[in-house]
């Protein structure tokens, strides 16, 4: 994806991002990616330029969990005033948190904060929250992968926490009589 050099182009990408991240969440499938301010050509067969290698390069080395990273640009880019105005021109503003590792990340479950503009919002966060539970459950035996699912059944708990919906199950460590 990209978009005009704009604020409004700005909002528009971060909201894109954080709706495909959703969706996807919906059909149990976890995004990780990186957000990069910069050139990039692209046509439609070929995608090339400084900001796919940023982006690339954040989403292998940094990511690591469900989760898409933006770059330092952008992230002082929402601090100006007109991002401000811009963003509370939306229904669902697009919302950057900082995760506990340190790098901002595009917090695409602020939709949960805001439930109105969810279609079928019950059974939506049922579907997510099964889907999490899930791959939880098949990741146990794969401690790289379980770290992964795990930190997004963090994040869900903590925005959950907020919202009042229903929090993820953890697996429970259960300790064995040998």
């Amino acid at each position: 994806m990209s978009e005009g050099a704009s604020i409004g182009g700005l909002c528009h990408l971060l909201v894109a991002v954080a709706h495909a991240s959703v969706s996807l969440l919906e059909d149990g499938i976890f995004v990780r990616g990186g957000f990069a301010k910069g050139l990039l050509y692209h046509s439609p067969k070929v995608v090339l330029g400084p900001a796919l290698i940023k982006a690339y390069s954040m989403e292998s080395s940094i990511a690591r969990v469900p989760r898409v990273l933006i770059d330092a640009e952008t992230h002082s880019d929402l601090s100006h005033g007109e991002f401000k105005k811009e963003a509370d021109r939306w229904d669902l503003p697009p919302k950057i948190s900082l995760a506990n590792d340190g790098p901002p990340f595009i917090d695409f479950l602020n939709a949960l904060r805001k439930l109105e503009v969810m279609n079928d919002a019950e059974a939506t966060i049922a579907k997510m929250r099964t889907g999490i539970e899930d791959a939880l459950a098949r990741s146990i035996y794969e401690p790289a992968h379980y770290e992964k699912v795990r930190w997004l059944a963090l994040y869900w708990n903590s925005v959950a926490a907020e919202t009042g919906i229903k929090l993820v199950d953890l697996p429970l460590m259960k300790s064995a009589k040998l």
